[in-house]
């Protein structure tokens, strides 16, 4: 089954309040706004009223609080820019695990962007793709051609097109500049799989 049986149409995902369960625009208010809000809140997506309501039980007094929306407005703006793009053009994902994250000092993942290929399923949870974009932290570079998985519940935060889980290379074809060579020389770097100490020419 080609990609020409699997049809996306990108739709800028929704933020959801984990308080009340309703759908929200982003939001943002000053450092010292958002220090009044009780621990065990700071790492939920509220939305304005939760966050207000909350602070109200606390006893605060809300109405000087300046809540804008600016980070929504960027994200809107980036999401339109992306709109122009052909819609084989997904994201990959590449999780780094707990242990690799301390070891090596990186971050919980990589997101690049991808062309879609080929389904590799009827249920459109197996793909094969041609990366877009060079990696920061692995081999992996313009041009490759690896296989990911989807869950079909993960999209990009902006975009809104599917979110990948990288799995494996099945054909090297980029190729890294001297630049980007000497990049990941010098960055944290990890995942036997791709044996990104060994790179051709580095």
């Amino acid at each position: 089954m080609t990609k020409k049986g699997c049809k996306f149409v990108a739709v800028m995902p929704p933020m959801t309040c984990e308080e009340c369960s309703s759908d929200y625009n982003d939001w943002e208010v000053p450092p010292e706004d958002w220090a009044l809000l009780p621990q065990k809140y700071r790492k939920e997506k509220l939305c304005e009223a939760c966050y207000l309501e909350i602070l109200k039980k606390k006893g605060y007094h809300v109405s000087k609080i300046k809540i804008t929306h600016d980070s929504w407005k960027r994200k809107k703006a980036m999401f339109s820019e992306t709109q122009d793009f052909p819609m084989d053009m997904m994201h990959i994902h590449i999780s780094f695990s707990e242990a690799e994250q301390k070891k090596h000092g990186l971050p919980a993942g990589e997101t690049m962007w991808c062309k879609l290929l080929m389904t590799r399923n009827k249920e459109l949870t197996k793909m094969i793709v041609e990366v877009q974009n060079t990696s920061i932290f692995l081999d992996l570079v313009y041009g490759d051609i690896a296989t990911v998985t989807w869950d079909k519940q993960t999209f990009h935060g902006i975009t809104g097109r599917p979110m990948f889980e990288f799995q494996d290379i099945i054909e090297k074809k980029g190729q890294r500049t001297n630049e980007e060579k000497t990049l990941l020389k010098n960055t944290p770097k990890c995942d036997s799989r791709l044996e990104v100490d060994t790179l051709p020419g580095g």
